[in-house]
């Protein structure tokens, strides 16, 4: 397969390319900069695809039927695109982001976060996890409270089993007991999800 050829019979599209050329990067069979495939990676089809499975484990999980959804949340944890979603979570859109675990990293590179994609692709189903930063937070009272923060490998594979978790615990669930609000769809998708 000639990969560096685009307008090859063997690819549909060019996003198909580019695709195929962001997995095999995440591989560690290419070399190119990881910024350009980062930037270049399909986020709309990959958040397609998450929805897709997470419809299907919805419906399964309405149907009763156990095998089904635990094949599908497997192959849920086991998809590039649920991984990368995962990670540009933790890395990119969460506000806490900025806060340090144990290993003192604050923001991952674009080369990281690919690395961080095939470490979760390579280990998900036996994650090791590292100690937790414990910060004491103060309260109202004046006291208090300890607060343990993990590290983005971590909150990244926690990201991970959220997608998976999610659409099954919500058919199990009514509207009112989650109180969830108006604009939420049945698996955990708002309507700004899809801009």
């Amino acid at each position: 397969m000639n990969i560096t050829n685009p307008t090859s019979t063997e690819y549909r599209s060019l996003k198909a390319l580019r695709l195929h050329l962001a997995v095999l990067l995440m591989a560690g069979k290419i070399g190119r900069r990881a910024d350009d495939v980062w930037k270049d990676l399909p986020w709309k089809r990959f958040r397609g695809q998450v929805f897709r499975l997470q419809r299907s484990i919805f419906k399964a999980q309405k149907e009763r039927s156990k095998a089904k959804v635990k094949r599908l949340q497997q192959l849920l944890l086991r998809s590039r695109a649920a991984q990368a979603l995962a990670v540009k979570q933790v890395t990119q859109l969460n506000t806490g982001r900025k806060s340090p675990g144990v290993d003192g990293k604050t923001a991952l590179s674009t080369r990281e976060r690919l690395v961080l994609c095939q470490r979760l692709n390579k280990h998900w189903y036996h994650w090791k996890h590292q100690q937790l930063r414990r910060v004491n937070i103060p309260k109202p009272n004046g006291k208090t409270r300890g607060l343990g923060i993990p590290t983005m490998a971590d909150r990244a594979w926690q990201a991970l089993l959220k997608l998976a978790a999610e659409s099954r615990l919500r058919s199990n669930c009514r509207r009112k007991e989650l109180r969830l609000p108006t604009r939420t769809l049945y698996c955990g998708r708002t309507n700004t999800d899809f801009q």
